[in-house]
């Protein structure tokens, strides 16, 4: 009985760290891993949760992806329009 070593799909291993972290690119080191993710057809939640566990770091390099956090970092304006839309539905109740 052997150890096999568990084959992630390579657009996880692509950004998996296996010692600390480098610093991340901040211009978008992350953002071709949750492309391809979301063109799997994942959601914002379950595309977190795969950078996760495939400890890709996060832009700021500490704390976890949440699902606000990929969309924040993977469409930056798109996040910005959402929030104001957001903000602005929230001020009218």
């Amino acid at each position: 009985m052997g150890h096999e070593q568990l084959r992630l799909p390579e657009v996880l291993t692509a950004g998996m760290i296996r010692t600390a972290p480098p610093p991340i690119d901040r211009t978008g080191g992350a953002r071709p891993i949750i492309a391809a993710l979301r063109a799997q057809g994942l959601g914002w939640h379950a595309t977190a949760r795969r950078l996760n566990d495939a400890r890709v770091p996060t832009p700021s390099g500490r704390g976890i992806w949440r699902s606000e956090t990929a969309m924040r970092h993977a469409h930056p304006d798109a996040h910005a329009a959402y929030m104001r839309a957001w903000r602005a539905g929230v001020r009218r109740r």
